[in-house]
């Protein structure tokens, strides 16, 4: 073999090795690009999203308020509630409540509110469960004390549990008694934005974030294209609908 031939074989391998060092350089240059663009992508859609429904929010808002204002309550159920005899309640006992449903807290200082005892109720307009209370507390607080501006409403519907349950509005009530002072704080809605409404984010992200390190995946680029835009197509879907689900 000539000197001649040598030098060219030696310049293809090289050409062939610059060729293929070119190649990969410009694989993994498109996989950040693909990847960047996908999380900036998902990122872009959320903050907008987020946008939007902030901008909506003051109608929300002011939709709430009104609702949490509830429906006048006819006088006699009023009364019925407020006014429930001695003998009554003596002859229904104290009744009995399961070992979890009830927690004391020892080390707690004493509330009070008012140089009086003061009940704290904390509760939400949208929770079934609160709204079975809210029966109980009236009638409990009513034999030490007179409510004004009662009116009801009921829990939230939809998927909730036990939806549109009946009771009672503490919303701009008035309770006034000589022996203890009672202060509820409740919501009409969770507001705000719940971290766990965008786990499924954090799928996307995470496929995306692989793309950039020096990983290969055994899938052709194409495929691989596809089904991340898939994947994060998907995921954005799942976190807008449990958005909705169990913001509103």
């Amino acid at each position: 073999m000539g000197k001649a031939t040598r030098v060219k074989r030696e310049n293809a391998r090289e050409r062939i090795a610059a060729q293929r060092a070119a190649e990969r350089r410009r694989e993994r240059r498109n996989r950040m690009f693909i990847a960047g663009g996908s999380i900036l992508g998902v990122v872009v859609i959320v903050v907008a999203f987020l946008f939007f429904k902030t901008l909506n929010h003051g109608t929300a808002a002011s939709a709430s308020s009104s609702s949490a204002a509830g429906t006048a309550l006819p006088a006699s159920v009023v009364k019925d509630i407020t006014s429930v005899p001695a003998s009554t309640l003596t002859s229904v006992g104290a009744g009995t409540a399961g070992a979890k449903s009830v927690t004391m807290v020892s080390s707690a200082k004493t509330l009070t509110a008012g140089g009086k005892p003061e009940v704290l109720y904390i509760g939400a307009q949208y929770c079934p469960y609160c709204a079975t209370e809210r029966w109980a507390m009236a009638v409990a607080l009513s034999r030490f004390g007179t409510f004004s501006g009662l009116s009801g409403i009921h829990s939230a519907g939809g998927q909730e549990v036990y939806p549109n349950t009946a009771t009672l509005n503490f919303y701009k009530t008035r309770y006034t008694s000589k022996y203890l002072t009672f202060t509820p704080v409740g919501d009409a809605a969770v507001d705000g934005v719940q971290g766990r409404y965008f786990i499924p984010c954090v799928v996307a992200v995470t496929i995306g974030a692989a793309g950039i390190l020096p990983v290969r995946v055994a899938m052709r680029a194409g495929t691989a294209r596809i089904g991340f835009t898939a994947v994060s197509t998907l995921s954005l879907a799942a976190a807008a609908l449990m958005y909705h689900l169990y913001l509103y």
